[in-house]
């Protein structure tokens, strides 16, 4: 199964879970500057049953270094065993969010910023029926819901986004082998180290 978030290998963070800075060049990019302005809660109504975010999360200091969501001692608990690889650059970071990958014993887990989804969880409320599994939950107090328009929970993938503001969602991913390591508890973990990392900044 493809992966829910892609990579790219050409830059990678020389040690594992040490964050990478921002490109060089100074000023982020457009699409950067786009998921910073769409951080905080909003007073607008939501769509019919969209969980409102209590308090939001403030993702604009992890845009360009997605890496750093996870410390060294939270890699250690979620089994984390390789050099984090970073995505803040490429044309699909630039066209859906930063992401990070970190390598697991059986596979790997990923975090991405989505781009696409500026309103947050209610873009994901709305095209509900695109997926094949849809399952409300809630993460360390946040709204969050597990999804996927292929569902490869039987065969070790599983993917969430965790809603950090009523307009801001991050999604996570796990990916491990068949009948080895239960996905969506290794998403779901990586998701709760992710809120204290944000709570903490």
């Amino acid at each position: 199964m493809r992966c829910a978030v892609m990579v790219s290998v050409a830059t990678v963070c020389g040690l594992a879970l040490v964050a990478c800075g921002p490109p060089s060049g100074g000023s982020p990019a457009p699409q950067t500057r786009q998921l910073a302005s769409t951080l905080t809660s909003t007073s607008e109504p939501l769509p019919p049953g969209v969980p409102r975010v209590a308090v939001a999360l403030d993702i604009s200091r992890f845009l360009m270094a997605p890496c750093r969501l996870v410390s060294e001692a939270q890699g250690r608990a979620l089994g984390i065993v390789g050099p984090a690889e970073p995505d803040v650059d490429s044309g699909l970071a630039r066209a859906r969010g930063p992401a990070c990958t970190w390598p697991t014993g059986g596979g790997k887990l990923d975090v991405s910023f989505l781009g696409e989804a500026t309103h947050g969880l209610s873009d994901l409320y709305r095209n509900r029926r695109s997926y094949v599994y849809f399952e409300p939950t809630y993460i360390s107090g946040y709204p969050t819901v597990l999804h996927d328009t292929i569902d490869g929970r039987t065969d070790g993938h599983c993917q969430l986004a965790v809603g950090v503001a009523d307009t801001r969602v991050v999604r996570v991913a796990a990916h491990a082998s068949a009948g080895g390591t239960d996905a969506c508890k290794s998403a779901t973990d990586l998701a709760s180290a992710i809120v204290e990392t944000l709570r903490q900044a």
